[in-house]
């Protein structure tokens, strides 16, 4: 989690619990867990407070997720500190395909509920270009609890996978981008808290303010003279995806002096250095460098929330020197898991794992660290088979 979202997280649930909310005190017992492992992780007692956490989730599953989220057994869900931090349905290449319809519906009822309220990362790889609409109406609900910063419509983009495979080649063909969406509806998933919208493999740039480039690089200096806050945050995150290389080149640079709540804009950033063809990605490795070494509890957040579709996040963090070394070593079950899903799909020789395995040996894990290491994150199929070993002990 975001060292700006920790603390918000600690504030609701006292919040939660002094309305008797049990949500509240899973998430208070999930940050326990977590305070003891960071501080001693050998701990005798951090394995019943982890039992006692984990059987509280599972009591309260259907509670937290609704009844309606068993209809889509492959949905999957990233969850950290008692509350889902991402989402994700990947599109299906074989056998039975999810109806559009249900994929909606359950999405649009499942970000209503109060444990996606910190919700990160949304990505339906499986959702019809025809229900773009009604998903993104769903996120600009008044009744939408969840703010995700980053959602992702069917595939990454595909200058991300080619330069991924250090294929410098000009790509055979360009995908069709998708049709406009109109003014209203952009300003309304911005003002949800979007900062990072891709829709079927293109990055669709959000308003942040109004204005040709010139009049937004005056709109970004005045920006950066204000106070921090959170909404000042979300606002940098947007402007680093900004159609002028202008304002990206500014923000860029004075990214390491701005606020810990600046820190999510770094994915962000990591993502628009593998854009080449843009020619400034020495001045990002540049100011992610210092970024990375003035804070490393940027970095701590950024091993804690990257997903499996950044794999290039992995490569970074383990190139990461002494001072912020620690703070990546967050990341290494998470690269173990990404490795471990993709021998469980057969693509364990890709490209991608092949970057994976070498970010994992640069932090000292050999690549049998894959086997071992648990899966990141949950699908329903398997959330509920748990449940029923919850409830039918022994």
């Amino acid at each position: 989690m975001w060292p700006s979202e920790r603390e918000a997280l600690a504030v609701w649930a006292d919040h939660l619990q002094a309305r008797g909310d049990p949500l509240g005190e899973l998430v208070a017992l999930s940050l326990r867990v977590d305070e003891v492992r960071r501080r001693e992780p050998d701990a005798t007692e951090l394995a019943p407070i982890e039992s006692q956490a984990e059987q509280l989730r599972l009591s309260l599953a259907e509670q937290l997720l609704g009844p309606g989220v068993g209809e889509l057994p492959r949905l999957r869900l990233r969850w950290q500190h008692g509350v889902v931090r991402a989402v994700k349905l990947d599109p299906v290449t074989s056998g039975h395909a999810d109806p559009p319809r249900v994929i909606v519906e359950v999405i649009a009822a499942l970000v209503r509920r109060p444990a996606l309220r910190f919700l990160d990362q949304l990505h339906l790889g499986a959702l019809a270009p025809a229900r773009e609409h009604e998903l993104l109406d769903a996120l600009t609900h008044p009744q939408c609890q969840a703010r995700p910063r980053r959602v992702v419509l069917g595939r990454m983009p595909g200058q991300f996978r080619r330069l991924l495979r250090a294929d410098t080649r000009p790509p055979a063909h360009h995908a069709p981008s998708p049709p406009p969406l109109s003014r209203p509806l952009l300003e309304a998933v911005a003002e949800a808290g979007v900062t990072w919208l891709v829709r079927w493999g293109w990055v669709q740039s959000l308003p942040w303010t109004a204005g040709d480039h010139g009049v937004r690089r005056q709109k970004l200096d005045a920006l950066l003279e204000q106070p921090w806050s959170p909404a000042l945050g979300r606002v940098f995150e947007r402007a680093i995806w900004d159609t002028s290389l202008q304002v990206r080149r500014r923000i860029l640079a004075a990214l390491p002096t701005l606020g810990d709540g600046v820190a999510p804009a770094l994915l962000a950033a990591l993502a628009v250095d593998l854009d080449r063809h843009r020619r400034f990605g020495d001045l990002v490795e540049r100011s992610l460098t210092r970024a990375a070494s003035t804070h490393p509890s940027w970095v701590a957040g950024v091993a804690q929330n990257f997903s499996e579709d950044e794999p290039w996040v992995a490569r970074w963090l383990a190139g990461q020197g002494q001072r912020s070394r620690s703070a990546a070593r967050p990341a290494i079950p998470r690269i173990a898991g990404m490795l471990r899903r993709g021998s469980a799909t057969g693509s364990s020789n890709d490209y991608r794992s092949h970057g994976l395995r070498r970010a994992l040996h640069s932090f000292g894990h050999p690549d049998d660290a894959a086997h071992a290491a648990p899966f990141d994150d949950e699908s329903i199929a398997e959330l509920i088979q748990k449940l029923g070993a919850h409830r039918s002990p022994g």
